[in-house]
């Protein structure tokens, strides 16, 4: 028998919210330049988890929600808080 196939929701942003995305992100110098810069890397992670036996899909978060979450929680806007965000609607990105 196989291995099961685990499931796993990536936190994304659509292309016309980077801007609010990159400007509202506590880490965002550490993020990448550009948007497309950043699906090429969202997309190889996709891959890369595929291979470890994980289905992963984009989960596409509104960023006032995300922000008003991290608050609530006391946390700060990073990669670590989008790593645990689960608000919001969930769509397979493209």
């Amino acid at each position: 028998m196989g291995k099961s196939i685990t499931k796993a929701g990536l936190f994304s942003v659509e292309k016309d919210d980077w801007e609010q995305f990159i400007e509202m992100m506590d880490d965002s110098a550490e993020s990448f330049s550009t948007w497309e810069n950043w699906k090429i890397s969202l997309d190889q992670t996709k891959i890369d988890l595929f291979n470890q036996r994980i289905d992963a899909v984009e989960v596409f978060v509104d960023l006032e929600d995300f922000e008003d979450w991290c608050s609530q929680k006391g946390l700060p806007r990073n990669e670590a808080s989008r790593s645990r965000c689960r608000r919001g609607s969930t769509k397979e990105g493209t």
